[in-house]
Order: C-alpha cells, then structure tokens, then sequence
C-alpha cells in the first residue's frame, strides 16, 4: 500500500445518511483504472456510468474522512435503491487518501485488499461509476458498480 493512503471500506449494506461536504465530482479516471485491472485479469471493462448515487455516496461518505468506516458506508442500500437501477450491485469501494490522489493510486490501494479488489473484477460487473469529494487535503473517493 502506497504510505498516506488509507482504504476506508468494502461493500457495506446499512442504514441511511446523507451529511454535507464539499462538492462531489465525477471520477471517470478511477474507472478507466478499474478496467486496466479488469484488463489484466482477463475480464470484459465496465462503462463508465454518471450516476447520481455514485455522487451521493461520495457526499454521504464525507464525514468519514476522520477514519469512522460505519459512517462511510452508512446509507449504501437506501442510495442504490433509490437509484432505480436494473440489476444487482456488486458493491461499494470507498477511500480516504490525499486530495491529489490519482485514479491509478486508488485501484492500486483497493487492489491490495482482497474485498475492495473482488467488487472490482466481479466477473457480472457491466457499469461502475466513481466520484470523490475533497478539501485542500484529504479526498474520500466512492467506486460504485
């Protein structure tokens, strides 16, 4: 693991949050690195989806930044619900690192943990969508697919 990165979660199905931060934003460079992963291991790439809950987690998750992982994840099933999206979700990837932290470094770190790693290369995975939210230090990244 790259030093000053922290993986802050894997797949976690609770309750309901949605506290405030800074502005989310789309992340396509975090699934265009899932795909080089995806690439290597033989599997067909994600597309690359602007969801709205991908967005909403990363705010969701904000608060998180201070390393509480339950209130990262919080709010995971009532998010993806409310998305009405068809199909089954392999799951949630979150990170906490540095602000300027590139999408190569936050599949690099998920790839070193073998949960956060499975929702990357799950072999149903069609679409995945990524979004960060960040202040002048830290940045908690959502990967949702």
């Amino acid at each position: 693991m790259k030093a000053g990165l922290v993986v802050i979660g894997a797949l976690a199905l609770s309750g309901c949050a949605s506290l405030g931060g800074p502005a989310p934003v789309s992340r396509p460079d975090v699934v265009a690195q899932v795909n080089v992963l995806r690439q290597s291991a033989g599997l067909p790439p994600v597309r690359v989806a602007a969801l709205g809950v991908t967005r909403d987690r990363a705010s969701s998750a904000w608060p998180h930044r201070n390393g509480d992982l339950a209130a990262g994840h919080k709010g995971f099933s009532s998010d993806v619900i409310a998305a009405d999206m068809p199909g089954a979700w392999a799951g949630e990837n979150l990170y906490r690192g540095p602000s300027g932290s590139s999408g190569q470094e936050i599949v690099e770190t998920w790839s070193a943990s073998v949960r956060h790693k499975a929702i990357m290369l799950h072999r149903g995975a069609q679409v995945c969508s990524a979004a960060s939210v960040a202040d002048e230090r830290l940045a908690v990244v959502a990967l949702t697919c």
